[in-house]
Order: structure tokens, then C-alpha cells, then sequence
């Protein structure tokens, strides 16, 4: 299923981020979660090198469930660990391969994000 958002280049931080036109609820085993109208993410956030093995942040087959992990990484109303498991959990069924890079990559890397996001908050 695919997520409504807008593209815009936010020449401040020079990058593209995605803006979600919508309200969306996502239902997952751990349970249900809402991303609001508005969000502001980046998609599935990797370096360049990855995108290869991975595939383009932005793509189509994991654009939505990269918002939501962002809104968990954003907010971190939830422990990451987790957050990376409903991730894994989300994609698994229809990317079994890349699910996995994507989940080893974030769990050896993502605390970097997860730790940035924690300094803005702190800063607000």
C-alpha cells in the first residue's frame, strides 16, 4: 500500500524530505500507531553507497513504513530496538531479502540517528 506525500527540496538543510498528506494509521503486532497530516521524513535514510543493495530512499515499496520508522526515531515514544522491529516486521513479507540489510543496517547504525534526534529534542 502506498502513503500520500508531497516531495519538496528544503534548501536550509539541502535535501529532499517527503511531507505526508494524509493522517496515517498503521497496524502492526506490537500494535497500532498514527503518523500525522504533515510529518516531515527523509524516507529510508541510508548513504548513497547502499542505495544499490537497498534501493533509492524514497522508493514506493518501502516509502511507508520508512515514514513511520522515522516518526518513531523522531519522536522516540518507543525504544529504537523496537521501532526497528516493527520496521523488519513491516517489510518482511514483501522484500523478505531486503528487510534483512535494511534491519542489520539499522541496528549497527541507526543508534547515530536515533542519537541526533535525542540532541534536537533536548535543544528545543
Amino acid at each position: 500500500m502506498h502513503i500520500p506525500v508531497i516531495m519538496k527540496w528544503d534548501p536550509k538543510t539541502k535535501e529532499t524530505q517527503c511531507i505526508t498528506l494524509r493522517e496515517e494509521t498503521y497496524t502492526t503486532p506490537f500494535g497500532t500507531f498514527i503518523v500525522p497530516k504533515g510529518f516531515v521524513s527523509d524516507g529510508a535514510s541510508m548513504p548513497r553507497f547502499f542505495w544499490r543493495f537497498i534501493g533509492h530512499p524514497f522508493a514506493m515499496d518501502y516509502l511507508r513504513e520508512a515514514v513511520l520508522h522515522d516518526y518513531f526515531y523522531r519522536t522516540q515514544h518507543i525504544r529504537r530496538k523496537l521501532a526497528d522491529k516493527i520496521f523488519f516486521n513491516l517489510l518482511k513479507n514483501h522484500l523478505p531479502f531486503r528487510s534483512r540489510l535494511i534491519y542489520w543496517s539499522l541496528r549497527l547504525f541507526g543508534w547515530i540517528a536515533w542519537n541526533e534526534n535525542k540532541k534536537k529534542e533536548k535543544h528545543l
